[in-house]
């Protein structure tokens, strides 16, 4: 299907993309790569929220990568298609060279009627050539935050916190975002991999009374 059939889609090519690049030398094989969204229940212990971040999921969202080459150019990953960034999407006054972000196309809509496209960016798959899958959630977003403290325009850094912080602020997220939210997710060692939280409630065996004999 091409990129263009897809509203959302389309709107990001126009808006971030000169064309399509398929000069892929001494580019790194990820940079293709899709984040995807998994579903995965499982039970909250402390050890889990020191290794989890959260935060919240676009409804209508395109998932996007943002890769600097070692020439300061910056290309846009979309669907496993690779394109050469206008200016207004380059990155490399922020990024150092060989790092790759990830991040989601938005669209932001205002009570008097306006409509804002955003880049959400919200974790860092490579950084200066290392790849950053195995490093904890937490550190990722300490180094994409330093990079990205001064921003503006186009691109915002997403708010992440520690997942048992996210999981309460659903009400919050719906109420304050300029854009529909579909639900928290988190992340830990993977960035390429986003779960949505859901809740596994075990009773203690203990509370629970012995059946009659």
């Amino acid at each position: 299907m091409s990129l263009w059939e897809e509203p959302l889609c389309a709107k990001a090519l126009i808006k971030m993309c000169i064309c399509e690049s398929f000069d892929l030398f001494d580019l790194p094989e990820c940079v293709l790569r899709e984040a995807k969204v998994e579903y995965k229940g499982f039970h909250h212990t402390d050890e889990d929220h020191s290794k989890q971040m959260a935060t919240w999921l676009p409804k209508e969202r395109l998932a996007v990568a943002f890769y600097v080459d070692s020439m300061q150019r910056t290309y846009v990953s979309i669907k496993g298609r690779l394109m050469l960034a206008r200016a207004e999407a380059m990155l490399a006054h922020h990024l150092p060279a060989r790092t790759i972000v990830l991040g989601h196309f938005v669209e932001d809509r205002f009570a008097d009627g306006r409509v804002e496209p955003r880049v959400l960016l919200y974790d860092i798959a490579m950084h200066m050539g290392n790849d950053m899958q195995g490093v904890a959630a937490d550190k990722r977003y300490a180094i994409l935050r330093q990079m990205l403290s001064s921003s503006r325009g186009l691109f915002t850094l997403q708010w992440v916190g520690e997942a048992s912080a996210a999981s309460g602020k659903m009400a919050w997220f719906e109420k304050n975002i300029p854009h529909a939210v579909e639900c928290v997710v988190s992340f830990g060692c993977n960035p390429w991999v986003l779960t949505r939280i859901m809740y596994v409630h075990v009773k203690n065996p203990a509370s629970v009374p012995p059946k009659p004999a």
